[in-house]
């Protein structure tokens, strides 16, 4: 008789369910944007003075990032020189 191989079981662990809910969340997350960020358009000069206030803020938290991102890698490489 010929030898059937063993098929291998794939066995779901903690870090599965884990991958698999966060996917479920974001994939949630992303239907609920698309279903809240498409209302109808207005042409209030509120939205205009909104837009440039969001460009600025924006940009002030991109150079937080990067400032403290910056500053931060001398930091950890000061307290421990082989971490990069």
């Amino acid at each position: 008789m010929a030898r059937r191989k063993a098929r291998k079981t794939k066995t779901v662990t903690e870090v599965t369910m884990l991958r698999t809910q966060f996917i479920r969340w974001g994939l949630g997350l992303f239907i609920f944007r698309l279903i809240i960020g498409y209302g109808p358009p207005t042409n209030d000069l509120e939205d205009e003075e909104r837009d440039l206030s969001a460009l600025w803020l924006c940009v002030a938290g991109l150079i937080a990032v990067f400032s403290t991102s910056y500053i931060g890698y001398f930091v950890v490489n000061a307290i421990w020189p082989s971490f990069y």
